[in-house]
């Protein structure tokens, strides 16, 4: 009978011992699926939002080159600069503690501009202020959102113009807080 209890604790022992041996394989392994099943949702939903950036990019493209005003892209053929003072804004939202701090320049068609655009500078950045107050934070926080926000500029600055037009739009500061 003392052998039987030996043989048995013996048993119970090497149990013991296989059992947190098996406990650490299988948190191990679970920790690895969680990890890979992760891994593998945020590389199948960052490709379908840079899907449909590239998609709303070329629409975006599309629709730019069809009505005529796309900013001028061409990084070698800059236009004379106007640097505009700073902005600064409330953004809607809930609470309107949200704000916008920004520097814009004016990239002009032609040097003839400069002269009108002195001359405007109230009523310009009376037009930059209303359209950047009417934005909310999520919509200006991404790189299409501040590309949408520069068309916009761009375009509403451009009817206010008659000696010529604003070719782009440039941001040498923009923070939201």
């Amino acid at each position: 009978m003392a052998e039987e209890e030996r043989e048995e604790s013996k048993e119970g022992e090497g149990k013991g011992k296989k059992s947190p041996v098996l406990l650490i394989v299988i948190v191990v392994v679970a920790v690895l699926l969680i990890v890979a099943i992760a891994l593998f949702a945020f590389l199948v939903t960052g490709s379908d939002d840079e899907a449909q950036g590239g998609a709303a990019q070329s629409g975006q493209k599309q629709s730019m080159q069809r009505e005529g005003s796309a900013r001028n892209p061409d990084m070698a053929n800059i236009g004379m600069m106007i640097e505009m003072d700073d902005f600064t804004v409330n953004l809607l939202n809930e609470n309107g503690k949200r704000y916008l701090r920004t520097k814009i320049n004016l990239e002009l068609d032609s040097e003839n501009l400069q002269p009108e655009i002195e001359k405007k500078v109230p009523v310009l950045r009376d037009i930059i202020l209303q359209i950047l107050a009417s934005k909310q934070v999520e919509e200006i926080t991404t790189k299409d959102g501040k590309e949408r926000l520069k068309d916009e500029l761009v375009k509403a600055i451009n009817r206010a113009l008659i000696d010529g037009q604003i070719k782009n739009i440039y941001f040498s500061s923009f923070v939201i807080q």
